[in-house]
């Protein structure tokens, strides 16, 4: 089975992907004399390419949606939740499946940027989750994952903010089906649904007020943050994945201008391909020798 969304390092075994691409960098000269640099963030579990779309025909919906782009001299850091799989807690009567992220994230084969710069100012902060529900189940509702909680670890008490997820559909996409018989299988009557929630409010603050992802503690950054999504451990809702995606800028004339520009939704390929071709914009002027991830 494979499934579209959006950005994610680490979400369970099963979700393992890592197509990720930013731009970085090429020379110290100061940021703004210089073409933009560009990022573009996915997640996916296919070959992705980018494909021109024929001028004699009219273009077909695209795989996935363009989420939004953000110019800063800057980057962006993400880290995916540990232990949705395994931890489980009962919220008036619901089960939920709770995990943490961990920034710098635990796994250690993630590259890039890792965490945020001391200082520096978050620009955006989104939580992307996946779960397995019956299909028409209600949004909301106890067999929808729709709805959550999120809070720093050593936060407030109890639960946590109550987070709900934007629904994420692709244009021109077939459901993403929950079988053993691919993802354009329904015949389980389940499927998967992508959510995203802005969390930006919910991070921490130190006493000046600023957003601290990622505190200095004993001499290095560590951020961590619990996360309680609808889940069980077998029947539906099924959570199989959240991922915490930070967007930084630091305010200095030595940070490259980046364009970090956000696609996501679900898609689901078929059971005879498995490539997915989407159309890439929102970059503007790239740098000549862009170096991308």
């Amino acid at each position: 089975m494979k499934i579209f969304s959006f950005i994610r390092r680490q979400m369970t075994p099963l979700f393992a992907l890592r197509y990720l691409f930013l731009a970085r960098p090429n020379s110290k000269e100061p940021a703004m004399s210089r073409k933009i640099q560009f990022a573009c963030l996915f997640l996916l579990l296919a070959p992705l390419s980018a494909a021109a779309q024929s001028a004699s025909a009219p273009p077909d919906p695209p795989p996935l949606n363009f989420g939004n782009n953000f110019f800063v001299t800057g980057d962006y850091v993400v880290a995916g939740a540990q232990g949705m799989t395994s931890n489980f807690t009962p919220i008036n009567g619901i089960s939920y499946a709770r995990g943490t992220i961990t920034i710098p994230d635990v796994n250690p084969n993630i590259t890039g940027t890792k965490f945020v710069p001391q200082g520096a100012q978050i620009v955006a902060a989104l939580l992307y989750w996946q779960t397995v529900e019956k299909i028409g189940a209600t949004p909301g509702g106890p067999e929808s994952g729709q709805n959550g909680f999120f809070k720093p670890v050593g936060g407030p008490q109890g639960n946590g903010y109550a987070i709900g997820g934007v629904p994420l559909t692709s244009g021109g996409t077939n459901t993403v089906s929950w079988s053993s018989g691919g993802c354009t299988s329904g015949s389980t009557g389940k499927t998967i649904r992508t959510y995203r929630a802005d969390v930006r409010a919910a991070l921490p603050q130190d006493a000046s007020g600023d957003i601290t992802v990622n505190p200095i503690v004993n001499g290095k950054p560590f951020g961590q943050y619990q996360v309680l999504l609808p889940g069980t451990p077998s029947t539906t809702p099924i959570a199989v994945g959240a991922t915490l995606v930070i967007i930084y800028r630091v305010l200095s004339p030595d940070i490259p201008l980046n364009s970090i520009v956000i696609y996501d939704g679900d898609f689901a390929p078929s059971n005879t391909s498995l490539n997915m071709s989407q159309t890439l914009q929102g970059f503007y002027q790239a740098a000549d020798n862009p170096v991308s991830r």
